[in-house]
């Protein structure tokens, strides 16, 4: 089971073509709660930023990625 930085390393992948030097997290709220392999999961929505090598926001995303819906009437359409 992941810990809430690893969850938040993990999403900073693929987020951008630039080297990160360095990333925090910022604590967010509590969003999933469940077992896995009998021990206690609990997602939070946290945000994490990755900074370039002079110290300068270059990425802010969240681990609780966006779900869109598509409508019926074009399935394959993006």
């Amino acid at each position: 089971v992941p810990d809430r930085d690893l969850l938040g390393v993990l999403q900073l992948f693929r987020t951008t073509q630039r080297i990160i030097f360095k990333w925090k997290r910022e604590p967010g709220p509590k969003i999933f709660e469940t077992n896995i392999h009998g021990k206690k999961f609990e997602m939070y929505n946290d945000t994490v930023i990755g900074f370039n090598r002079k110290g300068k926001e270059i990425i802010r995303v969240t681990v609780e990625e966006p779900f869109y819906v598509r409508p019926e009437e074009h399935p394959g359409a993006i």
